[in-house]
């Protein structure tokens, strides 16, 4: 009987198609089925819901009417793309219509998995409405898959739960749930808090209270919900540490998510005014507002479900797999150090800005990374140049997918030393060298990196001569010169002193004196000539004797 029930489903399912408009769409029916699809031309209404809190950009829609009170479950099986999950019931006694849809429950990302699973408690006969998009606008091939457990009476519909925080250490986090069936019996549910999927000992109220929460709290927390032989879990919360107190600054599974959640720097420091741009609501603090933040802290984590989205780049050209993301705004310019010491897994660091908007992972631009730097040797350690209020993102991967506790460890020089002016510590000097011998000149230059060197023959500038180091494999009369060299900074360039090259040629005659034959006492003038550096002097000899006086 069951197994011709699934027949007739799939039949159903097969039959009907999605719609890119709610008001086209069609009806699934059964306990079990699968309806594949493709949201590559889909588009998104006017007035469409923030599917999962997202802008809607290429959703799809179907409708499924629950045969009987039970658990429903949905995934997205098979994608090839980001996929975002949402289901929605129209509100009772309102018109079918966009605007009247309430939420019943959303995913993105299940448990680091990029696929999109859901599970909620139905009533016989309801429809609900049931909506598929791509994160960011990612768009492919995809398949739902619906499976359905009938039970005899209502299950508990959860109406609230809690959001995302951030808490600092050591403060009391309570954490609570509410369900909203009145015809339901408390007595008739367990209830089972868990961290990490890890069951925490005798939490079996719809209120957690946990005191002093340290770094071993940090992570997902969700609720088991057991009525009868039925199982099924809340959405997770999940809680980080933060130094800073902003309860919204969260490290994320994606780059979009942490700009969402960003930690932005404010407060003064010692000799630096600066103010919190929350460019978001259009506000600034008034100067000196508020506590300093962004410039000394931690954000501490738990990468249980973290994950890597198919277009994420490599980060330092190493095999992760695990990554969190997480956005930061200094509020001044200077140096970062940034550091994942303290963490519990092998980690890899990278930082990444963008020219706003972060459209997806080809907008980003590496502005540095690391493996292994930091103090134990698995930790990971950058230090970078900062713009105040640009936006930086800073990813922590695990390496080869490992995960655990992370720790991630930022300090601000908000003002750096100023650039000092380049001099000479070591000038090119003079040099008489042979013609065809090799001639080099080094220049020593102190200040500020980075520094630029230029060198000059005659007051002209040497195309190509641009290193500390200026070097003849052979030189030339034509090389025969006066040189200088040029070295510059941010903060000015300095000449040094001149230097003379001068090349020497070895004499070699151009005339020789030719052999004559003459009557006696008749004059004879015999001629020599020279080439080669001046000044050139001759000495005549006859019979290998010099002759004196005969140097001309």
């Amino acid at each position: 009987m069951l197994f011709g029930a699934w027949l007739i489903s799939a039949s159903i399912a097969r039959a009907a198609e999605w719609s890119d408009l709610f008001n086209n769409r069609q009806l699934i029916e059964g306990t079990t089925g699968q309806l594949p699809g493709n949201n590559s031309t889909a588009t998104a209404e006017a007035d469409e819901p923030e599917h999962g809190g997202r802008r809607a950009r290429h959703s799809l829609w179907v409708s499924w009417i629950a045969p009987t009170n039970g658990l429903a479950t949905l995934r997205i099986v098979g994608a090839n793309f980001d996929s975002v999950l949402a289901v929605y019931r129209v509100k009772k006694g309102a018109p079918n219509t966009l605007h009247e849809l309430e939420r019943v429950t959303d995913n993105d990302d299940d448990r680091g998995d990029s696929s999109s699973f859901v599970q909620f408690g139905t009533r016989a006969g309801e429809r609900y409405e049931i909506a598929v998009d791509g994160y960011r606008g990612a768009t492919g091939d995809l398949t739902l898959r619906w499976d359905f457990e009938s039970t005899a009476g209502f299950l508990p519909v959860i109406v609230q739960t809690d959001s995302d925080r951030a808490v600092r250490a050591g403060d009391t986090v309570t954490l609570s749930i509410a369900l909203g069936d009145a015809d339901i019996d408390d007595d008739d549910i367990d209830l089972h808090w868990y961290l990490n999927d890890q069951e925490l000992d005798d939490e079996d109220e719809s209120t957690l209270v946990i005191p002093n929460f340290q770094a071993a709290n940090a992570g997902q927390y969700r609720v088991r919900i057991d009525m009868d032989d039925i199982r099924f879990f809340t959405e997770a919360v999940e809680v980080q540490i933060t130094s800073e107190g902003d309860t919204s600054t969260l490290a994320r599974n994606k780059p979009e998510d942490a700009v969402e959640s960003p930690l932005i720097g404010s407060g003064t420091q010692p000799g630096l005014l600066s103010t919190r741009s929350t460019r978001r609501l259009g506000l600034h603090a008034p100067p000196g507002a508020g506590v300093a933040r962004g410039y000394n802290g931690s954000q501490i984590f738990n990468t249980a479900y973290a994950g890597r989205d198919p277009l994420e780049p490599q980060h330092c050209g190493v095999a992760g797999g695990s990554s969190y993301w997480f956005a930061y705004q200094p509020p001044a310019a200077g140096v970062v150090e940034i550091d994942s010491n303290g963490s519990s897994f092998d980690t890899l660091l990278a930082v990444y800005t963008y020219t706003p908007p972060l459209n997806g992972y080809q907008d980003l631009i590496q502005v540095t990374c690391d493996d292994n730097s930091g103090a134990n040797g698995s930790a990971s350690r950058v230090q970078f140049t900062c713009e105040r209020d640009r936006m930086y993102l800073i990813v922590l991967d695990g390496a080869q997918g490992s995960r655990g506790l992370a720790h991630l460890n930022y300090r601000l020089t908000a003002t750096p030393p100023a650039p000092i002016a380049p001099s000479f510590t070591t000038h090119p000097a003079s040099v008489t060298a042979f013609n065809q011998s090799p001639v080099s000149w080094t220049a020593i230059a102190s200040g500020t990196a980075p520094l630029a060197f230029q060198w000059f023959k005659n007051g002209e500038p040497l195309p190509g001569a641009t290193s500390d180091t200026l070097a003849f494999a052979a030189v030339n009369p034509a090389d025969a010169g006066t040189y200088t060299v040029t070295v510059t900074n941010l903060a000015g360039s300095a000449t040094s002193q001149p230097a003379a090259l001068t090349v020497l040629v070895p004499p070699a005659f151009t005339t020789q004196p030719a052999s004559q034959t003459v009557l006696n006492q008749v004059s004879v003038t015999l001629f020599a000539a020279a080439s080669g550096t001046a000044p050139l002097s001759f000495q005549w000899f006859k019979d290998a004797q010099p002759i004196p006086g005969a140097t001309a």
